[in-house]
């Protein structure tokens, strides 16, 4: 009732198995060589960013050190002038006592 169907083989060949075992051995090699650079990539790009991590949190710190600081200072410096107005203020206190002192023993 039709054309005669043909069956193919139940196996491979010896040739196409060493075909295809080839094959599949190149593709897993391919691949694994990608995925080894793909890690290589990540590992370089993730050493990167610790590193920019790492340097905005030293200059951050070093900034807000410096901040400190400079406050720390500008208040010394601030005390010192309120220390040489009063300082000023006691020896015209203390030379006018004494002129005083003079005049009442003269």
């Amino acid at each position: 009732t039709g054309e005669p169907l043909t069956l193919p083989p139940y196996s491979l060949s010896p040739d196409q198995s060493r075909n295809m075992e080839s094959d599949a051995k190149k593709a897993v090699s391919s691949i694994s060589e990608e995925f080894r650079r793909f890690r290589v990539r990540a590992e370089v790009a993730k050493k990167q960013a610790d590193a920019t991590v790492r340097a905005l949190h030293t200059s951050s710190v070093q900034s807000t050190r410096m901040r400190i600081e400079g406050q720390d200072i500008q208040s010394e410096l601030a005390q010192a002038k309120t220390d040489h107005v009063r300082l000023t203020a006691l020896r015209s206190e203390m030379a006018e006592q004494e002129a005083r002192w003079k005049e009442s023993y003269d």
